[in-house]
């Protein structure tokens, strides 16, 4: 394989990878999101299902279209862009973020709500270090520090979901709370 084959099906993996990675913390920080806007649990499991299926569509559609458009706008300047080709681009990054959220889709049938953050916050941290050291051998990267920035990078993210649904969660409780008071 010559350098310039090997060149371009780094980027196309690449692609795919950081496309998937998305969809999953996209996936990890819905279903936290979800946990705080029920209380039954039944309806947690139901509420989740049914926002992935539309969360799916939303967010594949939304980076296809923003990942052709991307590259559109840079196609006639940029030999990477021309090498791709933005339909091509558009597709990989759109089915790669479906995949993705597809990949925590399973932890909404776990009944309770404690281990079904277990099963998010573990598969999201195994798959998102396999993904740090894919990439760091692709890139010819120190492999231990690509695999942290992306462990870490996946934790912060869901360290904010966690603490931002906390907050709403608490201020819609203590609006609900004080109008029931008047």
């Amino acid at each position: 394989m010559t350098s310039d084959e090997y060149s371009k099906r780094v980027r196309w993996l690449r692609l795919a990878v950081l496309k998937t990675y998305e969809g999953l913390l996209w996936a990890a920080t819905l279903m936290m999101g979800v946990e705080f806007a029920q209380d039954d649990e039944d309806n947690v499991r139901m509420m989740i299902i049914i926002v992935f299926i539309v969360g799916i569509a939303f967010g594949a559609s939304a980076i296809a279209i923003w990942e052709f458009l991307s590259l559109s706008s840079q196609f006639e300047n940029c030999d990477t862009a021309k090498s791709l080709g933005p339909s091509q681009v558009a597709m990989v990054a759109g089915v790669s973020f479906a995949f993705g959220a597809v990949l925590l889709l399973g932890a909404a049938f776990i009944g309770e709500y404690t281990v079904r953050m277990v099963v998010v916050v573990g598969v999201t941290s195994i798959v998102s270090t396999a993904f740090g050291i894919l990439l760091g051998v692709l890139g010819k990267a120190p492999v231990v520090m690509s695999a942290l920035r992306f462990l870490i990078g996946g934790w912060l993210l869901m360290a904010i979901a966690f603490g931002f649904t906390k907050f709403v969660d608490a201020v819609v409780k203590e609006e609900a709370c004080g109008s029931l008071r008047d």
